[in-house]
């Protein structure tokens, strides 16, 4: 069931309509994801349009830095017409479409703290290596192009109006009895997803007893401490990538 990691990318569709590429088991860098699209002979309109975003970016060498975002909160975003069925039924419906195999999606929430020191940490990092003129210059570009994407907003989203939010740790704690009697959740690379207005790659939390996704690679985690689950979130660039 589960693509092999080496197979080409592959089409699919989201069940909020919009058409997507796929590739299973990895999470792509900007460049493999512009090699990949350039290499499929039959590259349907949304691909096109991916190629397109992508070689407009500008990447400065100044700005590809290694910056790393503890995830400790999750948001699930919803509809009005999804809302009630939630705060009726006391829990939160999967996903029906086939590509999506039944999965209730979340999204990392980045706590506006954290981009603050990363924009300061950004600075501190290019001011030593040009002039004082161009440090200030920096210093407002990052300030207005760092953490630009919908991504960091906690405010909106394209998924709709209503936002559940929870700790990670929460989310773990209650998902555990009531799916993995027999052992700890496990965490694995579902892949990265392509559309034309984001990038998505995709942790799959699932039971021991489950082989559905056996075939993935763990997700890779750095230490972790009493506040912090060991999930991180690595943006590439400090511009808004699509």
């Amino acid at each position: 069931m589960v693509s092999k990691q080496n197979k080409a990318l592959t089409p699919i569709k989201h069940l909020m309509g919009s058409s997507a590429y796929c590739k299973e088991g990895q999470f792509l860098s900007i460049d493999e994801e512009y090699n990949y699209l350039k290499s499929e002979r039959d590259l349907h309109e949304v691909g096109s349009a991916i190629i397109s975003k992508i070689s407009k970016l500008k990447f400065d060498q100044l700005f590809k830095m290694c910056l790393v975002f503890a995830i400790t909160r999750l948001r699930h975003v919803t509809t009005q017409d999804c809302l009630p069925d939630i705060l009726s039924l006391g829990y939160f419906n999967v996903n029906n479409s086939e590509s999506s195999r039944r999965l209730c999606f979340w999204s990392a929430e980045v706590i506006p703290d954290d981009i603050e020191q990363a924009r300061q940490w950004a600075f501190d990092y290019v001011q030593h290596m040009v002039t004082a003129e161009e440090a200030e210059r920096f210093q407002e570009e990052i300030k207005g192009q760092f953490a630009s994407s919908p991504a960091f907003d906690n405010s909106t989203s394209r998924y709709g109006n209503f936002m559940f939010s929870f700790a990670l740790s929460d989310l773990l704690e209650a998902y555990q009895p009531q799916h993995c009697q027999n052992g700890e959740p496990q965490l694995r690379v579902l892949g990265t997803e392509m559309y034309t207005q984001e990038i998505a790659h995709i942790v799959v939390v699932h039971s021991p007893d489950t082989d559905l996704y056996h075939d993935l690679p763990r997700v890779e985690t750095v230490p972790s401490t009493a506040e912090s689950l060991p999930f991180i979130y690595r943006p590439e660039s400090v511009q808004t990538v699509l």
